[in-house]
């Protein structure tokens, strides 16, 4: 339920960006850009894993793209409250990702459709996580980190800075040692982020 409130509010902000907003100028936005990205997301175990039940993730990352988003980088901080096993657990995990655009000649276009057709990717990362329980020691593990997502510009992407609005699916794997056993801790997430970016580098 949660989740499909934050994506009616996605989509109602979407639409008003499409209407509200100034159109694009003729130079066009060339898919360069740095900035803050903030996250939430509500994350579920895959069928087979130890985690089965449901959790929140939360995200704080920069990112940076070269024109054309030929190079688009991710690093960032993810905080993933969930329990396993019955056992509470916390998760940070300390991420770097790649996002591959395989529609970006769509930036050409020059217009709010082209840039958000081109937006589309895959993501790939990989990271460090510290995970802490509520009964057993800290421990650390790597995680692999696989998704795709979409972007929509809330505001006039030509202008020097705006925002964007960010919707995305993700796969987390990794494990967790609990009390002498491995336990799977794989499981995917629905995602909604905020970016204020910086354009035209």
């Amino acid at each position: 339920m949660v989740v499909r409130k934050l994506f009616l509010w996605a989509a109602l902000l979407v639409w008003m960006s499409l209407h509200i907003a100034e159109p694009a100028l003729a130079d066009g936005y060339n898919g360069s850009y740095i900035g803050p990205r903030f996250q939430y997301g509500k994350t579920q175990g895959i069928l087979g894993s130890d985690q089965v039940d449901l959790g929140s993730q939360f995200g704080l990352s920069a990112r940076m793209a070269t024109i054309l988003q030929i190079l688009d980088v991710d690093c960032g901080v993810h905080i993933h409250r969930s329990s396993v096993d019955d056992i509470e657990l916390d998760e940070y995990r300390f991420q770097l990702g790649l996002r591959f655009h395989p529609l970006l000649l769509t930036h050409f276009e020059n217009d709010r459709l082209g840039y958000t057709i081109a937006s589309l990717h895959l993501f790939l990362g990989m990271g460090i996580a510290w995970f802490v329980p509520n009964t057993y020691e800290e421990t650390l593990d790597f995680s692999f980190v696989t998704g795709v997502g979409l972007e929509f510009p809330l505001s006039n992407p030509e202008h020097p800075y705006g925002l964007w609005l960010s919707l995305g699916w993700g796969l987390v794997v990794g494990d967790v040692a609990l009390g002498g056993r491995e336990l799977d801790v794989t499981h995917h997430v629905g995602l909604i982020a905020l970016e204020f970016r910086v354009h035209h580098l």
